[in-house]
């Protein structure tokens, strides 16, 4: 059965985007703005939908396209286009796979660098190794215990030095 536009599909439809149950949900089915809200929030999961009027009724399609390959998951249809987007994202909702929980418990490595970079740079600001000037780490964290003007003259004493000859093969 159809379920007819009002309050109780706006919960389903909030339930759906945010898979949060509140009193108050904005009325997705009967206002064009809300649903095109809604519209949007699929579209940020990378889903495309696709409306058409024919005949005084809307028709809405829910397409995702990944890898070339456009598939077409839901549809929905109404007397009005909110009414059609909510019932193609109701579809949707109901058909499409339950996400499985993420194996690991803690944090990314990649997310735990950067709180542990944080930590270091509230903690202990570095010295340089040749004028004792305080430094505070940057972007990354690089075992080099020199600062930025240290290592330019070092840089630029290492370029003054003449290079080792090669060695050339005797014909």
């Amino acid at each position: 059965m159809l379920d007819p536009a009002g309050p109780d599909l706006d919960r389903k439809i909030a339930a759906c985007l945010s898979g949060e149950v509140r009193k108050r949900v904005p009325s997705y089915s009967t206002d064009d703005r809300a649903a095109d809200r809604a519209r949007q929030s699929l579209a940020e999961e990378g889903l495309t939908l696709e409306l058409e009027e024919s005949g005084g009724l809307w028709y809405c399609a829910c397409r995702s396209g990944e890898g070339g390959v456009i598939r077409l998951l839901a549809t929905g249809s109404g007397e009005t286009r909110a009414l059609a987007i909510c019932r193609a994202i109701l579809n949707l909702r109901r058909f499409a796979p339950v996400p499985r929980p993420r194996e690991s418990a803690g944090p990314s490595p990649r997310f735990a660098r950067r709180i542990e970079l944080e930590r270091l740079r509230r903690e202990a600001p570095r010295r340089c190794a040749d004028c004792g000037i305080n430094f505070p780490i940057a972007g990354r964290f690089t075992s080099n215990p020199l600062c930025n003007v240290c290592r330019w003259k070092r840089g630029k004493e290492a370029a003054a030095k003449p290079s080792l000859p090669q060695e050339t093969e005797a014909p």
